[in-house]
């Protein structure tokens, strides 16, 4: 009997095995029969079945599955069975057992399954943090991390693992429980899990201009803002920047990263703003000895190192300088004033608004909105959670906080997961789909009636913000919704109209923008996307207006403008 057995690819981890003899009572010596049998369990009969389960299983996959228990029984002759031939049955039995468990599917109980050992690790980190790991049959291995606090029993789990910290976190699908490990953790536990996360990030300083625009486009969704928080703070901008560039080159990430957080300690400790900018402007000459007078006049400490990043990352430039401290050292949810500008990875979202009012969004909205305790907040929080659906699940712990999608959907407050889920689950998503379909025949409905599991899987936020779970009719009317949009917006892409939102979105909507918002319109320069040539022949870099933005124009310029 086997229990708590662990396969991955063709390899078996028996965690106990347990045998049960049953023998004639006249049968001489009989535990001289146990050892024997026991000696051929350890060693043939799990050589055996090891080798077996290679030809009954895919060896390049990388799935682990647990099976709590496999029960078998079988007779051998206690007086002349042949240990070769026992052990080959024995082994072919347990194997068949496995395949048998495997075949039928995981079970959610007594059969489980992860995609891989970085998902099985995730799943414990994350229900150490919960502190309801113990109470599961299926971490066995990590029985010795028990006795330590929670904090160091993770960073123990994800150092001692062979993959990089990153990619077991980034394997945590929701970003409330990613959010909660990282409550858990210690700063010093965080900084060891951050330097070996970091170990092959070559730390070449002249790369690190690249991934300070970056870090600067996501800051304000994926930061705490708080001087106690540098390593988790580091760790937060890790997941989300190998959320969103998973293949480039990490040169100088680390560098970028520790610099930036770094900085943003240094210009809370000013207490000034006029410091600040004064510091800045000679950080980004190069001025070390007038940096550090200043740093002295406000009791600040002093680090020529941060001198010579900001002057890099400035290339000398004293405005981006004090763009740069502007992004970093802002409270989050502060609403976009009057000229202010700032980076986004998320600008092109703008590119969709001719799409929502294309088709009645607006009207749509409205109705959804109407069974809502206040419904023109509800408003506004919807058409942001439709954005973040188009933009795709992928990106959703990023573009749920992004400044650039608050400001498109007019969402001139920052809500809680709380409130939006309030407002999701009061919202009636079946007023909204009969709106966008009223007067329309059936052959021109905007609105598609199926979704393929790729586009289901694209458009879903359920599964990074649980709070946000709407009901399972409800999900699939708001994700229809939100495939209309980006389709709508496909249409007037020649050539593009059958493809697939993510394609969409890295070809036309991903990079590098910027957004100033002025009085009486909004100034979006967009990315320069993969197929920007197609926007400029489509005619996208254009202005236009938008119903929920009354009175204010939406400029849409091109990256060279």
């Amino acid at each position: 009997m086997s229990e708590a057995s662990n396969q991955s690819g063709s390899s078996l981890q028996i965690d106990r095995w347990r045998n049960l003899y049953c023998v004639p009572s006249d049968l001489p010596r009989p535990e001289e029969v146990q050892h024997r049998l026991d000696r051929l369990v350890e060693g043939e009969v799990v050589q055996n079945c090891t080798r077996y389960l290679e030809q009954l299983l895919d060896d390049s996959d990388p799935s682990i599955w647990l099976i709590r228990e496999i029960a078998l029984d079988f007779a051998v002759d206690a007086n002349a069975f042949e240990a070769q031939r026992t052990a080959a049955i024995w082994a072919d039995q347990l194997a068949r057992g496995v395949r048998e468990a495997i075949g039928r599917g995981a079970n959610g109980s007594s059969v489980l399954r992860f995609a891989n050992r970085a998902e099985y690790v995730a799943q414990w980190v994350s229900d150490a943090a919960a502190g309801c790991a113990g109470e599961k049959w299926y971490y066995g291995e990590f029985l010795s991390l028990s006795v330590l606090p929670v904090s160091a029993a993770i960073a123990e789990a994800l150092l001692r693992e062979q993959q990089s910290p990153a990619e077991i976190l980034l394997a945590i699908p929701s970003h409330s429980k990613r959010e909660a490990i990282l409550a858990a953790l210690t700063e010093r536990d965080a900084e060891r899990i951050w330097r070996r996360a970091m170990e092959a990030s070559p730390r070449r300083e002249q790369w690190s201009r690249n991934w300070v625009s970056k870090l600067l486009a996501i800051w304000r969704g994926a930061v705490t803002g708080r001087a106690d928080q540098h390593y988790r703070d580091a760790l937060r901008l890790l997941a989300a920047v190998k959320k969103e560039w998973e293949r480039e080159d990490a040169t100088g990430l680390e560098t970028a990263i520790d610099a930036l957080i770094e900085f943003r300690q240094m210009a809370q400790s000013f207490h000034s703003p006029d410091a600040i900018r004064r510091w800045l402007r000679a950080a980004a000459r190069g001025d070390k000895a007038s940096c550090e007078a200043i740093a002295m006049e406000y009791s600040v400490p002093h680090r020529d190192a941060l001198v010579e990043f900001v002057a890099m990352a400035s290339d000398g430039d004293c405005a981006w300088a004090e763009f740069v401290a502007q992004t970093i050292t802002g409270r989050d949810g502060v609403p976009i004033q009057a000229g202010e500008s700032f980076l986004t990875e998320l600008g092109g979202v703008f590119l969709l608004g001719p799409a929502f009012e294309r088709i009645r969004l607006h009207d749509a909205i409205a109705a959804a909105a109407g069974s809502c305790e206040e419904p023109r907040r509800a408003e506004s929080v919807l058409r942001h959670l439709l954005a973040v659906r188009c933009i795709g699940r992928g990106r959703a712990s990023m573009s749920i906080s992004d400044p650039a999608m608050r400001a498109f959907a007019n969402l001139d407050f920052v809500p809680s997961l709380a409130e939006m889920a309030g407002i999701l689950h009061a919202a009636d998503a079946g007023a909204a789909l009969r709106m966008l379909q009223a007067e329309r025949p059936e052959d021109e409905s905007l609105v598609p009636e199926d979704l393929s599991q790729e586009e289901r899987k694209y458009l879903s936020i359920g599964d990074v913000f649980p709070e946000l779970a709407a009901d399972s009719d409800a999900d699939i009317i708001w994700s229809r919704i939100a495939l209309a949009i980006v389709r709508q917006f496909a249409r007037q892409l020649t050539g593009f109209a059958q493809s697939s939102p993510e394609y969409i979105f890295r070809n036309f909507l991903a990079g590098t923008g910027s957004v100033r918002r002025a009085a009486d319109r909004i100034e979006v320069r967009l990315p320069q996307s993969p197929l920007e040539v197609v926007l400029r022949i489509s005619g996208a870099y254009r202005s236009y207006t938008l119903p929920w933005h009354p009175g204010v124009e939406i400029w849409l310029r091109a990256p060279s403008d």
